[in-house]
């Protein structure tokens, strides 16, 4: 990612941040008001998304430095990291969100609201969906981990804040009390899922899993004039800081000089198909008469 990106992404968490804390102590006053344990569920859900931009804040820091001798390859994984540990934190949430409800099966509430409360919490779930929808976009246009992490959780809030609403309006309209246990529930399912989603695409990462097709490396390069086979094609890293090295058989009378050449060529396609930043690898091995004329 190049430097200038790495801004945006920071400037970018520092004002979800702020709306994040916003939506959270709105959430919580309300939970204070009610005495609803999903709501307050939700608004710990909230602060933990301030949590997770911080975290992303001091990631983006460490990832924007430049290469240097003990990291050749730059500090970008500082990145995933973060991510991993919104990840973690989200799952950790989770699980107290769960043993919560659990608690209040056995002390149902009776809850009330007024019509001020509720719009609160619906201009908290327009807040969140501006976020989620604008984070998300320029996560995907940036190619930010970090970005697209953070948009899961928020996006996760949106549909948290809707179930906890429908959950309260439902047992002032007279469903059981339960049904606040049941809300949190709902909570912590959602709050899984997104760190399910983000600790996977990380390992994914961390890991070395391949990041891109090989057999659509292969009928590339295999386009090209005087390459007789690819194999052996390997690739790591999430895009734009993809690595793919692979080996190309070309024909034994080649010179030095064409084949540095070709090697060259098709550095320039690997690039110009997967992103400029894209680190390729090439192998170049003679032909042996096995792979045709």
């Amino acid at each position: 990612m190049y430097s200038g990106s790495y801004k945006t992404v920071k400037m970018t968490l520092w004002w979800i941040l702020a709306a994040n804390l916003a939506a959270a102590l709105i959430k919580i006053g309300i939970a204070a008001a009610w005495n609803s344990r999903s709501v307050l569920a939700d608004g710990i859900h909230s602060v933990s998304d301030g949590a997770s931009n911080i975290v992303g804040l001091i990631g983006i820091w460490l990832a924007a430095k430049p290469r240097d001798r003990k990291h050749p390859y730059g500090h970008s994984k500082y990145e995933i990291l973060a991510s991993l540990l919104i990840g973690m934190m989200l799952a950790m949430m989770a699980v107290r969100i769960l043993s919560g409800a659990v608690t209040s099966f056995s002390t149902p509430l009776v809850l009330t609201m007024h019509t001020g409360q509720v719009l609160l919490m619906v201009f908290t779930m327009a807040l969140n969906g501006v976020v989620a929808i604008t984070e998300f976009r320029l996560g995907k246009k940036l190619n930010s981990t970090i970005l697209i992490a953070d948009s899961l959780h928020t996006r996760g809030d949106l549909l948290i804040s809707g179930a906890v609403l429908m959950g309260v309006l439902g047992i002032q309209a007279g469903l059981p009390g339960w049904l606040d246990g049941a809300m949190s529930i709902l909570v912590a399912l959602a709050v899984l899922a997104s760190a399910w989603k983000i600790i996977k695409a990380c390992v994914d990462v961390l890991v070395d899993s391949a990041c891109v097709d090989s057999s659509e490396v292969r009928d590339l390069l295999l386009c090209v004039p005087g390459i007789y086979d690819v194999h052996e094609i390997r690739s790591r890293g999430k895009a734009p800081d993809v690595f793919i090295d692979l080996h190309v058989i070309v024909d034994p009378q080649k010179s030095v000089r064409c084949a540095h050449a070709l090697s060259h060529g098709l550095e320039a396609i690997l690039k110009e198909h997967f992103g400029a930043n894209t680190e390729v690898t090439i192998h170049i091995e003679p032909n042996d008469g096995r792979h045709g004329t």
